[in-house]
């Protein structure tokens, strides 16, 4: 894990990124206003089929806190309302909402009903911190809750696409904040530093997970956190 002093960040834009092209993988460019983000939106889903993405995975960058809830099925729409109130027990600050609307997906061999939906919290932290602060969360929505979102490079859906890989989606809409509150790597320099709080909280044992670049395959918490194999994966 980078130390603190050897961070490095750029405040005020969004992190941008290839999903579909894998020889250009690793592209990054950064936006800082959304009228940008909308023509880069627009070109990416009309010429290239495929959602904008943003890319969260990195050590040298922070972000947002972010959590991809993913129930299928039958669900409770009440738990997205604990959900968001079990964030501020943890940490008091303002939490911005996207989601999807419900749709069919194979999943494992069946169809299924997907629910998504995104939350994000106004403070900055290390991609790979998140499951450490918020083990609580992970704990006790280890069967909705999404994990693979804090592999090494890994890289999420923006708010408004309407397509991932050659198919399309319900739209990611915004139900709570504008469009840069719901992308994880838009954050300000003033923003509450949440890596400074990770040394007073226990290590967990082990995480196990997978490296994924797209969201095409739900992985789901284990209960288990093992971030030094992860990372050196």
């Amino acid at each position: 894990m980078l130390s603190n002093n050897r961070m490095t960040q750029n405040f005020g834009r969004v992190l941008l990124t290839n999903i579909k092209d894998r020889k250009d993988a690793f592209t990054k460019k950064p936006v800082y206003d959304e009228d940008a983000y909308l023509k880069e939106l627009q070109h990416k889903e009309k010429t290239s089929f495929c959602g904008l993405c943003e890319f969260v995975g990195l050590s040298e960058f922070q972000v947002k806190p972010y959590f991809d809830l993913d129930p299928i099925d039958d669900f409770d729409y009440s738990i997205f309302d604990e959900f968001e109130n079990d964030i501020k027990k943890i940490c008091n600050s303002d939490v911005f909402i996207a989601g999807r609307d419900p749709r069919e997906e194979e999943w494992r061999g069946k169809t299924t009903i997907k629910h998504s939906r995104r939350f994000y919290l106004k403070v900055r932290i290390t991609y790979s911190n998140v499951p450490i602060v918020f083990k609580e969360l992970f704990d006790k929505y280890k069967d909705i809750i999404d994990a693979g979102v804090y592999t090494p490079n890994r890289r999420l859906f923006t708010p408004l696409t309407t397509k991932k890989i050659d198919c399309d989606v319900p739209q990611l809409k915004l139900i709570k904040g504008s469009i840069f509150d719901c992308c994880a790597t838009y954050i300000e320099e003033d923003y509450e530093n949440l890596d400074l709080t990770v040394k007073t909280i226990e290590e967990p044992e082990t995480f196990n997970t997978y490296l994924f670049y797209d969201e095409n395959e739900s992985t789901l918490y284990n209960g288990k956190l093992d971030f030094t194999d992860t990372l050196m994966k």
